[in-house]
């Protein structure tokens, strides 16, 4: 195989088990059972199982599967009083989570860096291969590290469980390092306690494997547990599209007992960030991790967390405010706020592109870095060339080192 190219395999739920000593095959469903969802359902009121009424006002089917079951009419009446607090909290919980996931899909499809292109598929698996394409030329003519998602990355026929399932393969630590500012202002607000909790999953519905290579049978994961003012305790899992999984929202219990085979570790929110802090200060200056990370972390604070305050300011209003709204004006308020924010990110990942950061360079030795701030990119913007000056070269290399050299001298 080229070593410009890693083979990545999607497997699919259903398919056809794989031989000894390979990864575990997809045995989840995207969504819960009814049972494990919600066990025997019973009566919050009289504990009565089987129940077949539930509060509407926190119900959720959306971001998650909660409900709060009533056995009759009068047991809800005589609950109600015990029940508003929890029904309040619960429904604020749920329209973050829903808040949360469309700015960060939006975040994650504007910064998207990887290379994913469609190879076939066969015997119910997706196989992709994951490459960087044509890195010496985007080096020679400054084209971003950036990708279009989807339509740069996988086929326009993948179906949407496989496009997120690519979109947050391997990202998970990203929400709880990168995106810290963001839960800060969703989350903290509503909630008496946010942790990070590492998991090994079990029963995904799909998973992304490396067809050489070795690959990790555990399956290791990072999720938030939150603790309600009610005490009541939740894990979000944001990423966990990746495994196939549709929801976000999870009593902690349901998701322990049915997503996570084993907890690795729950530590306050900010432990990973730390940890990645010091592991990318280990990186080469060069190191596309290190210049990636840097371009996502400025979109989060001037593009997403900005903006956020920006729409609060101008609306003379809060987060709390907002998820506290009746039905039908927190439909509409979060529509605005959404496109606001969105529009932010894109203006910004754009801003930041015009300015040249995010895009390969040679140094004087002919050794790839990226540039990470306007002052780069502005060097390099007399330096790179164009496409028609680079095909005029390609395959030439000392042509194209005397060319770039020349043009290296005249900009500094």
């Amino acid at each position: 195989m080229n070593s410009d190219f890693e083979e990545f395999e999607f497997v699919v739920g259903g398919s056809s088990p794989h031989a000894s000593g390979e990864p575990p095959q997809p045995t989840g469903s995207p969504i819960l059972s009814e049972e494990a969802a919600f066990g025997r359902k019973n009566c919050a009121n009289c504990t009565k199982p089987h129940s077949a009424l539930w509060c509407e006002e926190c119900a959720e089917n959306d971001v998650g599967q909660l409900r709060v079951f009533y056995c009759t009419e009068s047991c809800r009446a005589q609950h109600a009083a015990a029940h508003k607090h929890v029904c309040e909290t619960r429904r604020r919980l749920s329209r973050a989570v829903l808040i949360f996931r469309e700015l960060w899909t939006t975040f994650e499809e504007e910064t998207f860096v990887t290379s994913v292109c469609f190879a076939n598929e066969r015997n119910g698996k997706v196989l992709l291969t994951l490459k960087d394409r044509d890195s010496h030329e985007r080096a020679w003519t400054g084209n971003s590290f950036l990708r279009q998602f989807p339509g740069d990355v996988v086929p326009g026929n993948a179906t949407d469980a496989v496009k997120k399932a690519v979109l947050f393969d391997n990202t998970c630590s990203e929400v709880v390092s990168v995106g810290i500012p963001f839960i800060n202002i969703l989350l903290k607000p509503i909630t008496k306690d946010i942790k990070e909790a590492e998991v090994c999953i079990k029963d995904p519905a799909m998973i992304v494997v490396l067809t050489h290579g070795s690959n990790d049978s555990h399956l290791g994961h990072c999720v938030l547990r939150v603790t309600l003012q009610t005490g009541e305790t939740f894990a979000i899992d944001f990423t966990g599209a990746q495994y196939g999984w549709r929801n976000q929202l999870y009593t902690w219990n349901t998701y322990i007992e049915h997503r996570a085979k084993t907890v690795n570790g729950v530590t306050p929110l900010g432990t990973t960030s730390l940890q990645e802090s010091a592991v990318y200060s280990l990186f080469a200056p060069n190191s596309i991790a290190k210049a990636t990370r840097a371009f996502r972390t400025n979109i989060v604070r001037d593009g997403l967390v900005r903006s956020l305050v920006t729409y609060f300011v101008q609306h003379q209003s809060s987060m709390k405010d907002l998820l506290s709204l009746p039905g039908s004006s927190f439909v509409r308020e979060r529509a605005q706020l959404v496109n606001f924010v969105k529009d932010s990110i894109r203006r910004r990942v754009q801003e930041l592109c015009d300015l040249g950061v995010g895009r390969p360079y040679f140094d004087r030795n002919f050794e790839p870095h990226y540039t990470t701030t306007a002052e780069e990119g502005l060097k390099y913007q007399g330096v790179w060339l164009s496409k028609e000056q680079y095909n005029a070269n390609k395959g030439k290399l000392n042509a194209l080192k005397r060319i770039w050299n020349k043009r290296l001298s005249g900009s500094s």
